[in-house]
């Protein structure tokens, strides 16, 4: 090929690819801001994106795959049926986070942790060099993502004045917050601002030092009802569910060891069914909730507040999914029932003994098991993976399996996993004692 044909040849090529270009641009206009107003009055309020009413259906995904990175949880939660995911701080929200959560189609509500003043968190609201670290942070995170087109809401807190020790940090931080919000509305008018409360226990300072909040978020687990009630009673806002699941470790009983026992799945299923079915009878007030948890925070136990273990779904998860989109699992679901150990107390290091599940229900497919061990701490709301995982040396298997207790003393649960081949699974776990020799 000559040269005036090389030539004519590449100018032809440059205008095909800039017209596919330009076909592409077309076809698939680019993103933008949301638009999100809070519409109607008291008792009759929604929400509007960019002019159309949206009700949110929401899961809290605080991070986007599992820490091995093998599990893709914003892709379970658009399978979950949700139409937006919460997070809980700026790491958990990125920008690779809210990019994949819009190129699914979910929005988010997009977190900022605030520390809470107490033992272990440096830092004070009354100290003007701290709020002006942390204003800056934070509208940092606000501008740099005020126009991202997964983004609905800011989430500014999440429990802060509840974990907060004293009256007068909780009353200095209910100051700050005030202005933090005034400083994100003159930021962005579009996108209104949700703090989060631990049930009920903030609606007081929000009523006395908060008054530009838009929207109340509540983290409930049980009480649903009453909460709205002093909300309703005291507030002239709407509200959001920004948490809610079974009744947690602290309303449960407990083990010979003081550790609270982890509910069974079925159990687990009756409270995420009735608490979804009380929250759709209060819209006007509640805008929409998010089912706590959809990933794998090891809060009191690796499995206690997750609707999932990794990629397994559990009758948790199907439970919320089937009340927010009618569509039930086509394969009955593994459910355990209880769990059998030969001793828990006083097992010396590398003792061997026995752990025998039993199942609510026979099963037409095979089920397989799974063991493995935890720490046990009880902690829960400000450390994301209080407890690690710890591998198990399983020694024989069948319907009663013998294992080896840990080599370091301590209190550990102990975990079996039953799933399926669909990627349906249940859970249960007991505690053990490990004791010097």
């Amino acid at each position: 090929m000559n040269r005036y044909f090389q030539f004519k040849y590449f100018v032809v090529m440059m205008f095909l690819a800039a017209a596919l270009t330009g076909c592409s641009t077309a076809s698939h206009p680019k993103a933008v801001a949301n638009s999100v107003r809070i519409q109607g009055v008291k008792g009759d309020w929604y929400l509007t994106v960019n002019g159309k009413r949206f009700d949110i259906k929401g899961a809290g995904v605080g991070r986007r795959q599992s820490r091995d990175g093998a599990v893709d949880y914003l892709s379970m939660a658009v399978d979950l049926g949700a139409n937006t995911v919460r997070t809980w701080g700026t790491v958990q929200g990125d920008r690779q986070y809210l990019d994949t959560a819009h190129a699914y189609g979910l929005y988010v509500d997009a977190g900022v942790w605030l520390n809470p003043v107490r033992k272990g968190y440096h830092g004070s609201y009354r100290d003007k060099s701290y709020c002006a670290k942390v204003r800056r942070r934070t509208l940092k995170y606000i501008k740099e993502f005020k126009d991202h087109p997964a983004v609905i809401l800011w989430n500014i807190g999440n429990e802060t004045i509840y974990w907060t020790e004293s009256e007068t940090e909780r009353v200095a931080f209910a100051r700050f917050l005030e202005s933090l919000i005034q400083d994100i509305h003159a930021i962005d008018p579009d996108h209104p601002v949700v703090y989060a409360t631990s049930f009920t226990t903030a609606v007081p300072y929000i009523k006395k030092y908060v008054p530009s909040l838009d929207i109340l978020g509540v983290n409930v687990y049980g009480g649903i009802k009453s909460a709205h009630e002093k909300i309703i009673d005291s507030l002239d806002i709407p509200y959001l569910i920004t948490e809610y699941g079974p009744p947690g470790n602290w309303d449960q009983p407990k083990d010979r060891f003081g550790k609270p026992v982890e509910p069974t799945d079925e159990s687990q299923v009756y409270f995420y069914k009735r608490y979804t079915k009380e929250i759709e009878m209060l819209k006007g007030y509640c805008l929409g909730a998010f089912v706590f948890h959809l990933g794998e925070t090891t809060q009191v136990s690796a499995t206690w507040w997750n609707i999932n273990y990794k990629q397994f779904k559990k009758p948790s998860f199907w439970a919320v999914k089937e009340m927010l989109t009618g569509i039930k699992s086509e394969h009955p679901l593994p459910s355990i029932r209880s769990l059998v150990l030969s001793k828990t107390v006083g097992l010396r290091p590398g003792e061997q003994f026995s752990i025998m599940p039993k199942l609510a229900r026979e099963h037409d497919g095979v089920i397989h098991f799974k063991y493995f061990y935890s720490t046990s701490s009880d902690e829960v709301g400000l450390v994301e993976f209080p407890n690690d995982e710890l591998p198990l040396d399983v020694r024989t298997g069948g319907a009663e399996t013998f294992i080896n207790a840990p080599e370091k003393p301590g209190l550990y649960r102990v975990y079996v996993l039953a799933h399926d081949d669909h990627g349906n699974a249940s859970t249960l776990n007991r505690v053990i004692e490990v004791v010097n020799p």
